[in-house]
């Protein structure tokens, strides 16, 4: 039968056989549908085949290594990124983040905290959930905790970070006593 690769692959050779995989819309969707499938070498080769990488090739790359647990990869990528000086956005931070707290590397995260600083999304309420998520689940409950009382727009997702990360480190009644001031609110 007839995978997802295998059309994915077919779909890129008219790309390539059209010309339009120069296209950076259209090397970039083909980057996610590599990394969608977890085809990361092919992901990778057709990223570093691209002569003009656009912000959102460099997200789906590391998006990409960060959703299939190659957490290494997509911060060496990002810190590629930062010496050819491109600039994140939320949708970048977000993804490292997520790859900071799939490692437990609070120190590495601090540090993509004061970027969020210095490149002002502090206010952005999909990094400050993910910051929550990062802080909690490497540990650093307080913060994690200072950061959401700090937040003026919470989610269901930010919520569950601030949850979960109680109950990841034991902390149930403190977890308990959250999600019933979550129904209150």
């Amino acid at each position: 039968p007839f995978g997802h690769l295998e059309l994915a692959q077919t779909i890129h050779g008219f790309c390539v056989k059209s010309n339009m995989v120069f296209n950076s819309s259209v090397s970039t969707a083909l980057l996610t549908i590599y990394t969608r499938l977890n085809e990361m070498d092919c992901a990778r080769r057709l990223f570093d085949e691209s002569p003009d990488r656009s912000l959102a090739s460099w997200n789906a790359m590391i998006s990409g290594y960060a959703q299939n647990g190659l957490t290494e990869m997509a911060i060496a990528l990002f810190q590629e990124m930062q010496m050819l000086d491109i600039h994140p956005n939320p949708v970048t931070i977000t993804s490292i983040l997520s790859a900071c707290a799939q490692l437990g590397a609070p120190s590495l995260g601090k540090w993509v905290h004061d970027l969020i600083k210095k490149e002002n999304f502090e206010s952005n309420i999909y990094v400050s959930t993910a910051l929550v998520d990062m802080y909690a689940k490497s540990g650093s409950i307080e913060e994690a905790r200072r950061l959401f009382n700090a937040m003026t727009e919470k989610n269901d997702v930010t919520w569950n970070a601030m949850i979960s990360g109680y109950g990841l480190h034991g902390h149930g009644h403190q977890a308990i006593s959250l999600f019933h001031e979550m129904l209150d609110s």
